[in-house]
């Protein structure tokens, strides 16, 4: 066999290798079965070259087949989309088919190391490849938004391997994680094994209140510590959605500025660039616009890069990865979000948000076989939220650090009529789960009503920066007449509530003021007559939403997956 018959298969087997090296850093692991599958067939291919390069049918161990194979499988069965992808890895595997193609003009051309002919022909082949490899890997993962542009430089590649660390000197100030769970109702939340491990160590709020009924005003206010109407992040009423404002102050920044190492392990479309949630960190994932790595011959990753594992994965690599001290990194999952990956029904595997709230009927067996649906995501939430607290354990950050765990809001299940969030500020949807670990916090729950403004303020005040905005320090106690609001809906209008103690006021969109104690009516079945204390009715009728502004640019294609557009 020729010298370069052997360097171009070799090296062309390197490329399912090299794929699964990328794959296994934390990006998307493959199955094992993908594993195989991917060592495998190229094993196979080199054997039968061996045997047919000798043999009777020479052509069966051709190297220039192989390598078109690989083209075909990239550019027309693995493709994920947009010319720009096959044109880069295309023009890549053209060179090694053209090198393939024994006394091609242009090797006969080249100058060949004096005397070692076949070493030069491997280091050739060998450097090709890596170079479609490396080309390839940077279009498919670091696209902006989905769009297929590069947004950075191949080099990020090597940001994967080397130590997160902030520039100068760094903080001293202890660890902070923040973990946030999209759609976890509160009530779901402090049934898990995740809340009973922080719960028994911290400060606990099961019924805490969000900003909004949905995702980004809700988490725009963790970013800010700022209420809807102060960082501006909204859906317009004429249609589009608007970014956080750019002079709203957001924590990451200044814990950047405090010298903080920060980073951010994002999954719900919202979270986006164009939305302002990555200013202020150092490296910043977004997982649910990361391009999923295609094997060459196993294909896509099983698990989907937005999941709940996923995200787990790629949390505890960064937390590897982070210093001990100054150290800042936010987790967000998008589980239980529709649609539900892991429902046992025939009627709930497909599910999305758009069939919910475009008045799918349903009787009272198909409404159950939704709830059913909804736990069985908590139920794998709360395995990978485990797996995590594993990691911080045994980092030592649930002694030395703080650790939050809280959600941007809840889920309606037929509570109130309807089904998922964004149109209704009952309980089930602007009510979460809240809790808070920390070296000399006592355990137990916390008083008063907490809001999603007070974390930010509390984690301002854990690493040493001024107060900004209205919330409180949840290490200190609530104020007895505190009231908590939240404004917006993604749908059907704008609603408003407020909360102080166990009485809650919504405004409904259409001006309707209905009043609950949730002390005697936790669900909130029975509304009150409007009660004497007319400040928390004038507190919900006041709640202020952010001005009108010019929409963002949001990724289309992303939101339809998770039902928000049609």
């Amino acid at each position: 066999m020729a010298d370069l018959d052997r360097a171009l298969l070799a090296s062309w087997v390197v490329v399912p290798v090299l794929d699964l090296w990328f794959a296994l850093q934390g990006f998307v692991a493959p199955s094992p079965l993908q594993i195989v599958l991917e060592i495998l067939l190229p094993g196979l291919l080199m054997i039968n070259h061996l045997h047919f390069s000798r043999g009777r049918a020479p052509w069966l161990g051709s190297t220039l087949w192989p390598a078109g194979l690989t083209l075909w499988l990239q550019l027309v069965a693995l493709s994920p989309g947009g010319m720009g992808h096959r044109l880069v890895f295309g023009l890549g595997v053209a060179v090694c088919v053209v090198a393939g193609v024994r006394g091609s003009w242009w090797l006969g051309a080249l100058p060949r190391w004096p005397g070692r002919p076949g070493r030069w022909r491997w280091g050739g082949v060998l450097a090709s490849i890596g170079a479609v490899i490396l080309g390839r890997y940077a279009v498919l993962s670091w696209s902006d938004g989905g769009r297929g542009a590069v947004a950075k430089p191949a080099l990020a590649l090597l940001e994967e391997l080397l130590p997160l660390r902030a520039s100068g000197a760094g903080s001293s100030g202890p660890p902070i994680v923040l973990i946030t769970v999209d759609t976890m109702r509160w009530d779901h939340l402090v049934r898990t094994r995740s809340w009973a491990r922080l719960a028994a160590r911290g400060r606990r709020w099961e019924r805490a209140m969000s900003t909004s009924s949905w995702t980004l005003p809700a988490m725009a206010s963790l970013y800010t510590g700022l209420e809807p109407g102060g960082h501006g992040a909204n859906a317009r009423v004429n249609g589009g959605y608007q970014a956080i404002e750019p002079s709203a102050p957001r924590l990451p920044v200044e814990l950047g500025e405090q010298g903080y190492t920060t980073a951010a392990v994002f999954s719900n479309a919202w979270l986006l660039d164009t939305l302002g949630f990555r200013r202020g960190f150092h490296r910043y994932w977004h997982l649910n616009h990361d391009r999923s790595h295609r094997l060459v011959f196993a294909g896509v990753p099983s698990v989907p890069p937005w999941s709940a594992q996923a995200v787990t994965d790629r949390g505890l690599s960064v937390l590897s990865r982070l210093p001990d001290r100054g150290s800042f990194l936010w987790i967000h999952y998008v589980d239980p979000h529709l649609p539900y990956a892991h429902a046992a029904s025939p009627l709930t595997a497909g599910l999305g948000d758009g069939r919910l709230r475009g008045g799918l009927i349903l009787d009272e067996a198909g409404r159950e076989e939704v709830r059913e649906a909804y736990a069985r995501e908590v139920e794998h939430l709360d395995l990978q939220l485990e797996r995590l607290l594993d990691g911080l354990e045994a980092r030592g950050w649930l002694e030395t650090g703080w650790i939050v765990l809280t959600s941007d809001h809840g889920e309606e299940l037929f509570d109130h009529g309807g089904a998922e969030h964004g149109h209704s500020h009952h309980g089930e949807v602007v009510d979460v789960g809240l809790v808070i670990v920390g070296p000399r916090l006592d355990a137990g729950p916390g008083s008063g009503v907490a809001s999603l403004i007070d974390v930010t303020a509390t984690l301002r005040g854990i690493a040493g920066l001024a107060p900004v905005g209205p919330g409180f320090d949840l290490r200190s106690p609530l104020p007895a007449d505190r009231i908590a609001t939240a404004y917006g809906n993604a749908y059907v209008g704008v609603a408003r509530s407020a909360r102080s103690g166990s009485l809650r006021v919504i405004v409904e969109p259409d001006g309707r003021v209905h009043a609950y104690d949730l002390a005697f009516d936790p669900a909130e079945r029975s509304p009150l007559a409007l009660p004497d204390d007319h400040r928390l009715i004038e507190a919900a009728l006041g709640v202020q939403g952010p001005e009108q502004q010019e929409a963002a640019d949001v990724n289309t294609e992303a939101l339809k997956a998770l039902g928000y557009l049609e």
